[in-house]
């Protein structure tokens, strides 16, 4: 009966931290980088820029 808890408390763990990995909790976060006030500069097309500066860039 012991050993069941144990190995049932060692699936438990292991599963919540392979969900925090594949979750990307240890990943930068990119959804901020169109409001960086250098955001547009990353684009070579000038129309791009523009939508990027225009109305991506920070208010």
């Amino acid at each position: 009966m012991k050993i069941i808890g144990i190995s049932l408390s060692v699936i438990v763990v292991v599963s919540l931290v392979a969900g925090v990995f594949a979750d990307g909790a240890f990943l930068r976060r990119k959804y901020l980088e169109p409001w960086e006030t250098s955001y547009h500069q990353q684009f070579d097309d000038p129309r791009q820029q523009l939508v990027a500066h225009a109305l991506l860039a920070a208010n």
